[in-house]
């Protein structure tokens, strides 16, 4: 079975219009697939109509227990956070739902056509040039007392030996994603970040594998603005180390005081 969306422009199901729009369209219609029969569908509403951030609808979506998400236009940084959630993604869809279903499991829809939209708030970010300022900008550091302490965290590393590693500072293309508990201050699991290499996107789609993984902050030398913004509208914390510390020396420093959230 797999559940595929379908931004949808009304509520009519099957039988509802594919929006052009991404993140504005009113309604997403949920379709239940067994290969290429339907096997039932429901209509969900836009919660975030008119008022979401960047990054908020793919978590949404997601949430709905979606597989597969088919839509007229969608930014990049949409796309990027879908992968990561490990969902595929067509754009350039057009008709019915039902059509686009049809297209889809009959393997006639599949890939990224461009958004030429000149609304990027709709289709979920575009790319943009950007300066070195832009891509690591100053951090504001916020002090916080240790009851406010995030539990479950993550620190990018250069390898994989849990505690001992070096904190790898580019949040987005490190290889290595150590997950740690604060209060025992022991590795609860050793991610290997699949986006490290990506030719666009690292820091959306290690984003995306944060919030699949439970964690409420993660903490690293920097964070690009994509990165900033995907973590933040996927509610994970960002906090700052000094680098060239081990995961280890980093949660000690966190459990002590000695750090700050980033704002």
């Amino acid at each position: 079975m797999k559940q595929i969306a379908i931004a949808s422009e009304d509520d009519r199901g099957l039988e509802a219009v594919v929006s052009a729009h991404f993140g504005r369209c009113p309604f997403y219609t949920m379709v239940e697939v067994d290969g290429t029969r339907v096997v039932k569908h429901r209509v969900e509403a836009n919660p975030h109509l008119g008022q979401h951030r960047p990054g908020q609808m793919p978590r949404f979506i997601h949430s709905l227990g979606a597989d597969v998400i088919l839509a007229g236009g969608m930014g990049p940084m949409a796309v990027d956070l879908f992968h990561g959630f490990g969902m595929d993604v067509a754009t350039g869809v057009s008709g019915t739902v039902g059509e686009a279903v049809d297209a889809y499991t009959g393997g006639r829809l599949q890939g990224i056509v461009p958004c030429n939209h000149d609304h990027p708030e709709s289709c979920g970010g575009h790319d943009q040039a950007q300066t070195h300022e832009e891509a690591h900008p100053p951090k504001r550091s916020v002090g916080v007392s240790p009851r406010s302490l995030p539990s479950r965290v993550v620190v990018p590393a250069q390898d994989n030996s849990g505690l001992s590693a070096v904190m790898d500072p580019r949040f987005g293309r490190a290889p290595w994603f150590i997950v740690v508990d604060v209060e025992s201050g022991q590795v609860m699991e050793t991610l290997s970040n699949s986006n490290a290499d990506a030719a666009h996107g690292a820091g959306t789609g290690a984003a995306a594998l944060m919030a699949q993984s439970g964690v409420q902050a993660v903490i690293a030398g920097r964070f690009g603005t994509k990165a900033q913004q995907a973590l933040q509208a996927l509610g994970v914390e960002m906090w700052s180390a000094p680098e060239g510390l081990t995961v280890g020396q980093i949660v000690e420093r966190l459990r002590a005081g000695q750090l700050s959230r980033s704002e």
